[in-house]
């Protein structure tokens, strides 16, 4: 069973449904106070819910993360990405940070999915006209594509690379609302979060299929 417990509004941790919300106002910034009982949420449940994890190892991540978010920055995004971070340390794919503001300010879906194959990234899924099942990734926004996993990996929660990598585009927090993709035989395709017009998200062949 997921469990849901409320640190932003809210977090998902481990195997209990928790729910201690705090009231943070739907803005772009972040209160000190808020952070830091945040983080002691954060503290307290990973601790309650993980008996097993190395406390002293846990402890290091956890004191470079209250160096971070504890800084002059009073940004929620950098804020709820440090989390995101944090959390996806505990390697557990049932176990994430998840912030509602975030999800409705940052969390439009890409519209389409594609999963490390062979040392490519291969679409499997795509609700837009521009993207077939079949195409390639190479680059995002003239980054390698998996260069720009690697980037991302930290901020994924997954009980392996392998489970992270299929979580990737599943994770649009971790994509800007306008980028643009090279896909092999040298197209270039621009995502608009925003403003793309989705079909269902089902499996479409590069023959239309």
């Amino acid at each position: 069973m997921l469990a849901k417990v409320s640190a932003v509004i809210p977090i998902l941790l481990a195997t209990a449904r928790l729910n201690t919300a705090l009231a943070v106002p739907p803005s772009n910034t972040i209160s000190l106070r808020d952070r830091a009982i945040i983080a002691s949420k954060i503290y307290h449940q990973i601790s309650t819910f993980f008996p097993d994890l190395s406390p002293k190892q846990f402890d290091q991540d956890y004191g470079e993360y209250l160096a971070l978010i504890l800084s002059s920055s009073d940004d929620r995004r950098n804020f709820d990405l440090a989390s995101m971070s944090l959390v996806a340390t505990l390697h557990d794919g049932h176990t994430w940070f998840y912030d509602n503001w975030f999800d409705q300010n940052y969390g439009k879906p890409v519209g389409f999915a594609a999963y490390p194959w062979d040392g490519q990234w291969v679409v499997v899924r795509s609700g837009l006209a521009s993207i077939k099942v079949g195409d390639v990734i190479e680059a995002i926004d003239g980054l390698a594509t998996q260069h720009y996993y690697e980037r991302s990996r930290k901020y994924i929660s997954a009980s392996s690379d392998r489970d992270a990598g299929v979580s990737f585009f599943n994770t649009p927090v971790l994509f800007p609302s306008r980028f643009t993709l090279s896909l092999d035989g040298g197209r270039q395709v621009t995502v608009d979060r925003e403003h793309d017009k989705k079909q269902s998200h089902r499996a479409r062949r590069r023959d239309g299929g």
